[in-house]
């Protein structure tokens, strides 16, 4: 079992800014995929830059053939839209809002091994997509808080309205106003759920709160803990809201034998994220593919317009 060397900077960047004509990035994927593999599963995100892609259309082109086929985001709880098969805007969060760091869909067992983002307009100010080594978190963690980790899995509960009410309707969490639709991709994932009386959604997935790659060996965090426990996440009120019935809370998760997250463990998490982020800056064209088993993503508060498009596939490669 090989656990590699993570010090090194975060993203591993391939340019083609110098190069005499354009160069394809897809063109220059395939010519080089071995080797940006290893720095992906090295690194966690690959930054390609003055490869311009600056659309939707060949953004799509590019994951496919990175990541592809490109997945769709079925019960996902960021608001976001569909731009192209399998090609939305990353956030529609209020812009001076910033988003915590983490991997996505970690709260579901159908979740993207690679995750790739676009930038199409880059902000006036801020905007940056802070990552962080998931390895690295998991290493920074208490011994006490890694040992329950591993011991005892988390749910993750979401109750979904059916039109009007805080957090995703099921329509728009699920892409589709059709029941028996979301109940066959529900039952596909295991997912535990029911429908209540007023139309919403109660849905239940059971998630490992670290990983192992497939390729490494290496373990790193994989939990979104710290925004999904129900006294500090969006919709917990502060603290005092832990003391709310679960069925009031959009989102929030417990540990699968029925014990609360406690509060120093949400801390923990988050100081150690907080330690491993990095940022850098985009460019217009930039396009960052990241092994989303590895690592962790964000975004700083911003001013101006901004448009940075998402896609997310799965690595065959690595199976």
């Amino acid at each position: 079992m090989v656990h590699e060397d993570t010090r090194d900077a975060l993203p591993f960047i391939a340019s083609a800014e110098k190069a005499p004509s354009p160069v394809s990035l897809i063109d220059y994927f395939t010519l080089n995929e071995p080797s940006l593999r290893r720095a992906l599963y090295r690194y966690g995100a690959i930054l390609f830059r003055g490869f311009d892609i600056v659309d939707e259309t060949a953004f799509g082109a590019a994951g496919n053939r990175m990541a592809g086929p490109l997945l769709d985001y079925r019960g996902g709880v960021a608001r976001r839209h569909q731009l192209g098969r399998g090609v939305y805007n990353s956030t529609e969060m209020p812009a001076d809002r910033t988003l915590a760091a983490h991997n996505e869909k970690s709260y579901s067992v159908l979740h993207p091994d690679l995750v790739l983002f676009c930038s199409v307009t880059v902000a006036a100010t801020g905007g940056a997509t802070p990552l962080a080594d998931g390895r690295r978190v998991w290493q920074r963690l208490s011994k006490r808080l890694k040992d329950r980790l591993r011991s005892t899995k988390i749910t993750y509960i979401q109750n979904l309205h059916g039109g009007a009410g805080a957090g995703k309707s099921w329509m728009a969490a699920y892409e589709t106003e059709d029941k028996s639709e979301v109940e066959a991709f529900l039952n596909s994932s295991g997912a535990r759920f029911r429908w209540k009386p007023d139309g919403a959604l109660h849905v239940e997935e059971t998630v490992i709160p670290f990983k192992v790659h497939p390729v490494t060996g290496a373990e790193a965090l994989f939990c979104p803990l710290d925004t999904w426990y129900r006294g500090t996440s969006e919709f917990g009120g502060g603290r005092e809201g832990a003391d709310r019935a679960a069925e009031e809370f959009p989102q929030y998760c417990r540990f699968e034998d029925g014990d609360e997250i406690e509060p120093w463990m949400v801390d923990e998490i988050r100081t150690a994220i907080l330690a491993e982020l990095r940022a850098f800056q985009w460019r217009r064209g930039d396009v960052l593919l990241v092994d989303n088993r590895i690592a962790l993503h964000g975004r700083s508060s911003f001013t101006g317009e901004r448009l940075v498009l998402v896609a997310m596939g799965n690595d065959a490669r690595a199976a």
